[in-house]
Parts: C-alpha cells; sequence; structure tokens
C-alpha cells in the first residue's frame, strides 16, 4: 500500500497560523488553528463592517422609496416605518417639475425618462403608504 504525506502552512507577516497535514486522503487541522487564524487576520464581522464603512453610494429615488415602505416590526399592526428617513429624503428631493429622479429635469438624458417615471410612481407609493405629503382641505358651507 501506498501512503502520502502533505503538509501545507498559511503564513503571514506575524507567522504560520494555520498547518494542515493530509495523510492517505484524511486532513488533520493543528489544535487552535482556526482561533489563531481569526485573532491574525483580525475579526470578519469587524472588517466587514470597516469595508461598509468605506463604501459611497449614491442616492436612488427609486430604491429609497420602497426601502421607505418597510413598515416597522416593532409598530403596533405595522403603523410606522422601519426607515423614517427614508421619508425625510424622499420630501427633500422632489425636483422642481414633481418627479424624483437621478438628474433634475433640466440636464435629464431623454433615455432616462423610464428611470425618472419609476422612481417618482416608487415614491408617491412611500408617500401615500404612510400617509405623507397629502394636502387636505375642508370646505365650510356657509
Amino acid at each position: 500500500m501506498h501512503s502520502s504525506l502533505l503538509s501545507s502552512s498559511i503564513s503571514t507577516n506575524h507567522g504560520t497560523i494555520l498547518t494542515t497535514t493530509e495523510l492517505n486522503g484524511t486532513t488533520t487541522v493543528e489544535p487552535g488553528a482556526l482561533t489563531q487564524l481569526i485573532s491574525a487576520t483580525g475579526d470578519p464581522k469587524e472588517r466587514i463592517k470597516k469595508l461598509f464603512q468605506k463604501l459611497e453610494l449614491s442616492a436612488s429615488p427609486y430604491d429609497t422609496a420602497w426601502v421607505a415602505m418597510v413598515p416597522s416590526p416593532a409598530a403596533a399592526a405595522s403603523s410606522a416605518p422601519s426607515f423614517p428617513g427614508c421619508l425625510s429624503w424622499i420630501l427633500k428631493n422632489q425636483h422642481s417639475d414633481g418627479s424624483w429622479s437621478l438628474q433634475p429635469v433640466h440636464t435629464r438624458d431623454p433615455t432616462l425618462m423610464k428611470d425618472a417615471l419609476s422612481s417618482t410612481l416608487a415614491c408617491i407609493l412611500a408617500l401615500k403608504r404612510w400617509g405623507i405629503g397629502l394636502v387636505t382641505t375642508t370646505f365650510t358651507t356657509v
């Protein structure tokens, strides 16, 4: 019977942090190797948080509107939005022509009209969902 032994390791500038040995198809990992790997490379959750802190995204009226419609799980009978900041953004970013789009009306590329229409409709739905932005007029008879 032929037996084979294969050893591999992962090294960083801090030294070897993970060593594995394979004998006849069975891999053995050095005890405590995963803990060493995490401590040498940092907590994965913290690394991901740092990546998202550096991330720069432009606001999309369409996406913002759909997020604005998500009800708060803590509110009774879903009577409040989970992300009220999205509703504030919608109210603050309506263009002078009444639309919401990536570009103002005077710079809008004709090929982006579909974006302007779908974004505007989504923003209207979000405002309607929470009863925001409605103007109510009461008439009295004399």
